[in-house]
């Protein structure tokens, strides 16, 4: 575990295991903590490099960048790999695509293939929900009233008590609620839609199929991503799963899906 000053922010990171790089983008709250329970089996077969978003988790100090293109993220992600030593990496990313994207779409010689949740832009479905997270943000000073929310809006009905019980502390521990609220107010505006006509390499659509995020909204997504990127593009769906955790919920069963796909798609191909 280490950090990396890069651009007035110190970037917290980890890299475990050996093999085909593997950077992992967790969503806006959880941060690296996304990967708590993917990480010991992804790293049986890769080098898995986890990294806090500057402002979340580890990271510090809460961001006076411009979060609208992401080009900040996504430099972030370059110099890591940069002080790393890797020239090419899988960039892997679910609640907030939009950094893979972005990174994928600027910087194609550094990416040997995207994996991603098709939410590079915020879904009308699902802004309600964030919304009254700035709201409860305000009133409570604490993000443990939203979290509450979130731990059951995004997963399946049956493993509601298991998030509850793990993501709720973890939100708060990561999230000021000053940084969701700047967090959010940029991503409720970003679409990087525009990118995906500039991704050129290998691309897989890994996400859970029940839940909010799992709808078919989603669907519609997975066909314009489909007819839009011109290169090798795949979907995998994990079953029974909640469309942005399934990485917690099947843990073991979405490393063997990135770990085929890796050695499919190796970087140096």
């Amino acid at each position: 575990m280490s950090e990396l000053n890069v651009n007035g922010a110190k970037l917290w990171y980890s890299v475990t295991g050996e093999g085909e790089a593997i950077v992992c983008i967790g969503g806006m709250a959880l941060v690296s903590n996304q990967f708590d329970f993917c990480t010991p089996y992804l790293e049986k077969g890769a080098k898995v490099i986890n990294v806090d978003l500057r402002g979340v988790g580890k990271s510090r100090p809460i961001p006076k960048l411009n979060y609208t293109d992401y080009a900040d993220q996504a430099d972030d992600i370059l110099a890591i790999l940069d002080h790393l030593g890797i020239e090419k990496a899988h960039i892997w990313a679910a609640a907030c695509s939009h950094i893979a994207v972005r990174f994928a779409a600027e910087y194609p010689e550094r990416t040997a293939s995207l994996i991603f949740f098709p939410w590079y832009s915020p879904k009308k479905t699902i802004s309600h929900v964030f919304d009254a997270g700035v709201q409860l943000s305000y009133a409570f000073d604490s993000m443990e009233q939203w979290a509450n929310i979130i731990a059951t809006a995004f997963t399946s009905t049956e493993r509601q008590k298991k998030l509850i019980d793990w993501e709720v502390p973890m939100i708060v521990k990561n999230l000021e609620p000053e940084m969701f609220r700047i967090h959010w107010a940029s991503m409720k505006e970003c679409n990087r839609r525009c990118d995906l006509e500039r991704i050129k390499a290998p691309t897989l659509m890994l996400m859970g199929d029940a839940g909010v995020a799992g709808n078919e909204a989603n669907q519609r997504e997975i066909g314009l991503v489909e007819s839009t990127i011109d290169a090798k593009v795949e979907t995998h769906l994990i079953e029974g799963c909640g469309g942005t955790y399934f990485m917690i919920e099947e843990p073991e069963e979405t490393a063997r899906a990135l770990l085929e796909w890796l050695n499919a798609n190796p970087a140096l191909a």
